[in-house]
């Protein structure tokens, strides 16, 4: 851009925003109608998609939903341009301040639903659902249904009774032999000596724990303490 006589710099700044300016707004023009034609091409392969006969029911349901996401993402790209376009033209023209969309500029955007779309479940529907509160009424009933899904339905209340003995009757009242036989079976004292240790070492703690493995130690013998004092023993310290 050449620079015009006797301008200061602020003048050159000027017409330079007027003319970036310029040629955003060209680009919008030309850029809006040509995404609104792929929107509505896509829109009308998608009509066609559902009503073709000779497709499958899962094919329909594939080719549906890359269509409607792929309408879905031009249409927050249009969206976004239209936002542009506006500020195009009452913003950056006459202000230099700060606004939103600059200060959101260098951060992520966070989405408002963490579930983007979920699966129509309607009778002959397809493809996914966008909405958000068409989105919460689908999980709401799905949540519903998984909490119905599996229970018992009865007639009546006889109906119910009925089942609920039969299964009652199926449960024994008695012992088998095999299990007479472990009933009749003695347990000796080692056995519950063992058990009752094995019990004391995995839950006790602190001295009752150390008292546990000392009292898993084999005893040293006992021993005299003087020759001529048989009566007299002890343990050794440890």
């Amino acid at each position: 851009m050449d620079e015009p006589e006797c301008a200061s710099r602020q003048e050159v700044y000027r017409l330079f925003k007027e003319k970036v300016y310029g040629a955003a707004k060209a680009c919008m023009k030309e850029m809006v109608p040509k995404l609104k034609m792929r929107i509505a091409s896509r829109a009308l392969e998608l009509k066609e998609v559902l009503e073709d006969a000779s497709l499958t029911v899962d094919d329909k349901k594939t080719k549906a939903s890359a269509l409607e996401e792929e309408i879905r993402a031009m249409q927050i790209h249009h969206h976004t341009s239209s936002r542009d376009k506006i500020h195009l033209k009452y913003g950056c023209a006459t202000t230099e301040k700060l606004n939103k969309m600059w200060i959101g500029t260098g951060k992520d955007k966070v989405t408002r639903d963490p579930i983007l779309a979920l699966r129509k479940r309607g009778e002959g529907e397809t493809g996914l659902e966008f909405n958000p509160k068409r989105i919460a009424g689908i999980a709401r009933d799905y949540h519903e249904s998984l909490q119905s899904d599996g229970l018992p339905v009865f007639a009546d209340a006889e109906e119910e009774d009925a089942l609920t003995n039969g299964v009652l009757d199926t449960i024994g009242t008695s012992l088998t032999p095999s299990q007479h036989d472990d009933m009749a079976r003695g347990v000796s004292r080692e056995e519950v000596q063992a058990a009752i240790m094995a019990v004391l070492s995995e839950k006790a703690s602190g001295v009752m724990a150390s008292r546990s493995r000392f009292g898993k130690m084999p005893q040293p013998a006992r021993r005299t303490l003087a020759p001529g004092r048989p009566g007299m023993t002890c343990r050794p310290s440890w």
